[in-house]
């Protein structure tokens, strides 16, 4: 199942449990951003952009967890490169995904959202319209996680994800050195 299920289902993922996913996640994304692909899905015959949520984390049997829900998972001509089609899981899009279109790091921004929901057990806007959560995202200040309830390593985690300025948001391989990230060494 996915991990948007098991959430669902009224589970909550535990600060290791969370790092294991975010960890596999980045290992994923760190293979598609190096061939330059952004996650993208399509719906009703359009492309949609960035989707990475929970939905689409799948948990093997042996508890890996596996990016799933490709559809038409998008090759850009170099790391700089941008998409223009703008529609997609609203709830996870960056902001320059509404302005310039996603670029690499706006996968970042929707792991940085996904964290988030697997944190708390709801998306922080999941009450919003789609236009709330355009105007909220644009304009407003990026969500966070409670300081009080994970690590600082955690909460750390999120902000660089969700910084609004796509130059200055971490990219994937710099996510990957950041004190969240589990190494298996099997």
């Amino acid at each position: 199942g996915s991990v948007g299920g098991y959430l669902r289902s009224g589970n909550r993922l535990k600060e290791e449990e969370l790092r294991e996913v975010v960890s596999c996640c980045l290992l994923g994304l760190s293979y598609l951003h190096n061939k330059n692909v952004i996650h993208r899905v399509p719906i009703h015959g359009i492309v949609n952009i960035q989707d990475i949520k929970p939905d689409n984390l799948f948990i093997s049997e042996n508890g890996v967890i596996k990016m799933g829900d490709f559809g038409l998972a998008v090759q850009l001509e170099h790391s700089c490169s941008k998409r223009s089609t703008v529609c997609g899981t609203s709830l996870y899009m960056g902001p320059e995904v509404y302005c310039d279109g996603a670029v690499l790091k706006s996968d970042v921004w929707s792991l940085g959202m996904s964290v988030i929901e697997m944190a708390e057990g709801k998306h922080p806007l999941a009450s919003c319209t789609s236009f709330q959560v355009m105007k909220k995202v644009c304009d407003g200040e990026p969500p966070s996680l409670s300081s009080s309830e994970w690590s600082s390593d955690l909460v750390e985690f999120v902000k660089k994800c969700l910084v609004k300025d796509v130059n200055r948001r971490s990219s994937v391989e710099e996510l990957m050195k950041v004190g969240v990230v589990v190494v298996n060494e099997e």
